[in-house]
């Protein structure tokens, strides 16, 4: 049970470094990961995990009608990468007009409708359920259980020093067989 705790544990470590990683190349980057493809109606369905400005935002969209050259994105995964700049405000996914949806601390929900893409694309209307989470949040999420361990690894080593009874911390160095204290027998010496 410990090994995999330990395993659960580095992985976790691994995480938060991935995720402040990116976190701090959001403010450099608008990076994207997108899945399109066409429904039986002929309109667009697509899945799009957005990084940018200190956020994850996921946008679920669905658009009346496609636009030209959507064939060639219909299957598979693709990814975008944008330099930053003033221009960010077009790719940011809550800028449709919104119909219902709330955030607070840099979490956001919406459920709106409006034209996705850049403001000199083609207009094309469609829906869209929006979900953003900011970086801190993740950040903290991943770090905690690396930072609970740590915390009582060094808690249990001001308590029971080496060299001491695991059970009351007498000091061992006199009676190393037993303790005086609790007469709890100490453990074998590990090779």
């Amino acid at each position: 049970m410990t090994r995999l705790l330990n395993i659960v544990t580095v992985l976790s470590l691994l995480l938060c470094v991935a995720v402040v990683a990116m976190w701090v190349r959001s403010y450099w980057c608008f990076d994207q990961l997108f899945r399109q493809r066409l429904d039986a109606g002929g309109r667009l369905r697509g899945v799009q995990v957005q990084s940018y400005r200190g956020a994850l935002a996921t946008h679920m969209l669905l658009l009346d009608r496609t636009f030209p050259g959507a064939e060639r994105l219909a299957d598979g995964f693709h990814h975008a990468r944008l330099r930053g700049g003033p221009g960010w405000g077009a790719y940011d996914p809550t800028t449709t007009k919104v119909h219902a949806g709330f955030g607070s601390g840099g979490f956001r929900y919406r459920i709106g409708t409006g034209p996705p893409g850049s403001a000199g694309a083609q207009i094309i209307w469609g829906t869209a359920r929006v979900w953003v989470v900011p970086y801190y949040a993740l950040a903290l999420a991943t770090a905690a259980l690396p930072a609970a361990r740590a915390w009582r690894r060094r808690k249990r080593r001001r308590e029971h020093p080496p060299g001491s009874c695991p059970s009351c911390g007498y000091d061992l160095r006199a009676t190393p067989d037993r303790c005086p204290e609790c007469g709890k027998v100490a453990p074998a010496p590990s090779r």
